[in-house]
């Protein structure tokens, strides 16, 4: 009787050992149509979903779950974006990826930036000059955003790319320049050469784009991991090195290899 009873209990045992187990998604943030469709053409068994005005699609990469949105351009509608994937998928990782445009005269088009440092290069305060005294690019200070830290409000000047996540991606093959450097975030589109130069200069900009500090605040404050990628796809300091959307293309694939050692290593 013993016998008959394990023969019953351990088919039992195994099939509860081989039942599908849950996993929590890699969310990827794209803002623009260009940063967005590689992507979305390589997700397997798509569903596409919309909340809000928010439209977001989930898949498979390598039997992985991921979450694609398309957070639109800018600091709050990618905060936004963020904070709804989040709530409705609960991710394991975030990952935004797309273009940016060269603030380090040493990066060129096709050069893909990894945000071991994130900033805003809009969030400061000015020092006082009277009427007349003309606008002065070094009276400000960057004074951060507010961010719960150990219970406690803080304001953080500077968000970091998870070490882990950063790790597999400059261990990731890219034909191309690969560098980790410090990605600064902000609504303005800046083109003036002085400006350029003062992030560069001053805050030790690589490069500038739209949405990078504002995903990585909302991951901070839930705790997630978070990763910056980021493709020059363009210069100020070389006027042949114009915003095309080549490079956006570019990206995504570096970036869908990166998910795929991400998952390789979970």
């Amino acid at each position: 009787m013993k016998h008959k009873f394990s023969i019953i209990l351990i088919p039992f045992l195994l099939a509860g050992c081989n039942s599908s187990v849950k996993k929590d998604p890699i969310m990827i943030i794209a803002p623009m149509e260009s940063e967005h469709n590689v992507i979305y053409d390589t997700l397997v068994n798509k569903k596409d979903e919309v909340h809000g005005n928010y439209h977001f699609t989930k898949g498979y990469i390598d039997n992985y779950p991921i979450v694609l949105a398309r957070s639109m351009v800018g600091m709050v509608n990618a905060a936004t974006a963020t904070t709804i994937g989040i709530e409705h998928y609960q991710p394991k990782s975030i990952i935004v990826q797309g273009t940016a445009g060269a603030h380090n005269p040493n990066l060129h088009k096709g050069d893909i930036v990894l945000g071991k440092d994130i900033i805003q290069n809009n969030s400061y305060v000015t020092g006082h000059k009277d009427e007349g005294a003309g606008y002065s690019l070094d009276n400000r200070e960057n004074v951060g955003q507010e961010m719960v830290v150990d219970n406690q409000i803080e304001k953080i000047a500077t968000l970091h790319s998870t070490k882990y996540l950063l790790d597999i991606a400059q261990n990731t093959n890219y034909d191309g320049k690969l560098v980790q450097g410090t990605i600064s975030t902000g609504d303005p589109w800046n083109r003036e050469i002085d400006v350029i130069k003062y992030y560069y200069e001053t805050l030790h900009s690589d490069c500038e784009e739209m949405e990078g500090f504002a995903v990585g605040q909302v991951a901070h404050q839930y705790n997630i991991d978070f990763l910056c990628i980021r493709i020059i796809s363009n210069s100020e300091y070389y006027p042949n090195e114009i915003f095309t959307e080549d490079a956006a293309k570019i990206c995504q694939n570096y970036s869908i290899n990166v998910v795929k050692n991400i998952i390789k290593n979970l």
